[in-house]
């Protein structure tokens, strides 16, 4: 029954952590490519490290969710 139940938290924490890496990909591609004056704001304001330290960041959170899932699986 342990076995289970950690099995189970896995899925649910690496499905978190795909969606929220998959959101914040979302979220940062509409600010840079946004046309909006709010997403031209964003994007000045972010600049380029900290844009690409979100992006690396959610790309992490993408890839080490779909890990969790595929271990959970295997």
């Amino acid at each position: 029954m342990a076995a289970r139940r950690s099995n189970l938290a896995q899925v649910i924490f690496g499905l978190v952590l795909l969606l929220a890496g998959l959101s914040g990909t979302a979220a940062l591609i509409a600010i840079t490519y946004g046309d909006s004056a709010a997403s031209q704001s964003w994007a000045l304001r972010l600049g380029l490290t900290l844009s690409l330290l979100f992006s690396a960041v959610a790309q992490t959170m993408v890839l080490l969710g779909g890990w969790l899932l595929w271990r959970s699986k295997h």
